[in-house]
């Protein structure tokens, strides 16, 4: 059942991403939607519950939205074909359910809530493989001159947004959830501009997002209080866990620094230079937080520590690919001039 229900996640995300046809892009995110919520509900627990029905409603209301206003421009243009969208109307109503879809403010109301009742694997896939297809179709779109000011908007209030929810979080998957609403909002900034560097700074994003999951389930951990213990746990997804946060935070020389260097000098370089200010503030709030992480976990250490005796000579030894991520995580920066050059080359 499990294997049935993850092929259909990949079905329609796949499914999406190849669409050129607006309905059968809505068909596909309706096959990855029914098929995600059963996983969603494994374990069965009242937060579980909780969090599928917030889901499902949330994402339900972004299909109908994208099925009704792409509905309204073949109505209007005899048009199915996405790249011949041509109605305004039409095309401001599917980028705001797109953005519904990705949890970008001031439509992200659902998804801290949701990835705080589900478990860390199933928050991983959300954060993750479930932001492809509504970023696909949103990049498809961005070339509409009409969007801008919306991109504009959204893409500087996700990233306030995800800088001041994150300051008062004590569970480390709600803090993810705004990390991830901070560095959509990035991304989402840049897509009218360059769509192939969107997608390069995505590829970033999952990367680091990843191997950030993956060591949280290494260590089983899930509020910042957990943190103070992982020492105890293996030593080396101890060192691992802050050298991701502080990448996570973007801060040089790490790979995430990367994601924001990148944007912000496509951003110069087009005179937005208020729209990389105000990026730039929010992501200094975002940072606070996650040196206060990296603080926690590196130096807080209570006295009951000290009774653990054998404990931290346990060893957890990830497998190769999640150790090669963790590792582009990290030191990927210097290939950022290759990147930056790839990312000039039309897709």
């Amino acid at each position: 059942m499990k294997l049935t229900l993850f092929s259909g996640v990949f079905l329609g995300t796949t499914t999406t991403m190849l669409s050129s046809s607006w309905f059968i892009a809505w068909l596909g995110l309706e096959i990855n939607m029914m098929a995600i919520i059963p996983l969603m509900m494994n374990p069965i627990s009242q937060r579980s519950l909780e969090s599928s029905a917030k889901y499902f409603i949330s994402q339900a209301v972004a299909s109908s939205t994208i099925i009704l206003a792409s509905s309204w421009n073949w109505f209007i243009s005899g048009q199915w074909i996405i790249s011949h969208t041509s109605d305004n109307f039409s095309i401001t109503l599917i980028s705001l359910a797109l953005l519904l879809k990705l949890g970008l403010a001031p439509l992200h109301f659902w998804l801290p809530e949701v990835l705080q009742g589900v478990n860390l694997q199933m928050g991983l896939i959300i954060s993750t493989w479930q932001k492809l297809a509504p970023l696909t179709l949103l990049i498809q779109i961005s070339s509409n001159t009409g969007l801008k000011p919306i991109l504009i908007f959204i893409s500087v209030f996700s990233v306030l947004i995800g800088g001041f929810g994150g300051l008062n979080q004590t569970q480390l998957r709600k803090l993810l959830a705004y990390s991830s609403i901070s560095h959509l909002g990035w991304i989402v900034g840049v897509i009218f501009l360059s769509p192939s560097l969107s997608w390069l700074t995505t590829l970033v994003y999952l990367t680091i997002t990843y191997s950030t999951f993956v060591i949280l389930i290494e260590l089983n951990s899930t509020k910042i209080s957990d943190l103070m213990f992982s020492w105890s746990k293996t030593n080396w997804s101890h060192s691992k866990c802050i050298l991701i946060l502080l990448s996570l935070g973007g801060l040089p020389p790490f790979t995430g620094f990367f994601l924001k260097l990148s944007i912000s000098n496509e951003l110069l370089s087009n005179s937005l230079i208020s729209m990389t200010i105000l990026l730039m503030l929010g992501s200094l709030i975002s940072l606070f937080f996650y040196l206060r992480l990296s603080f926690i976990t590196s130096l807080l250490l209570t006295p009951t520590n000290l009774l653990i005796k054998g404990s931290w000579k346990t060893h957890h030894h990830s497998n190769l690919l999640n150790n090669l991520l963790f590792l582009f995580s990290i030191f990927l920066l210097p290939l950022s001039p290759l990147m930056l050059s790839l990312s000039h080359i039309s897709l």
